[in-house]
């Protein structure tokens, strides 16, 4: 309970390993966030990506993607991290006092 997952979902993610969310930082890099950016990301913020990321069924889409360099294009499509990185992919264009409306935080990609 300390980690705020249920039973089930600890235990899918030990039996994904410690790499299980090694996509993650591969996929930030390709949307262009910089190491800074990856940084400067809050821990509950990233442990809650990492988490979305090691349950996800849609590894071998990712991984094309990425080698493919064309992440940009379809992560919308399948990454559990969509709508996070979509944020704050709008925050860092829009300064660092940027804070979503509602609309935007509810919106669906496209």
């Amino acid at each position: 309970h300390e980690l705020g997952l249920a039973p089930g979902d600890l235990k899918e993610l030990v039996l994904r390993g410690v790499d299980g969310a090694e996509e993650l930082p591969q996929m930030l890099r390709a949307l262009g966030f910089t190491e800074d950016a990856i940084a400067k990301i809050s821990p509950p913020q990233m442990m809650e990506m990492r988490h979305a990321c090691a349950g996800c069924r849609h590894k071998q889409a990712c991984h094309v993607d990425l080698a493919a360099k064309t992440a940009a294009a379809h992560y919308e499509d399948y990454c559990a991290n969509a709508n996070e990185i979509t944020l704050m992919r709008a925050k860092r264009g829009r300064g660092a006092n940027y804070s979503p409306t509602l609309a935007e935080l509810f919106k669906k990609p496209a």
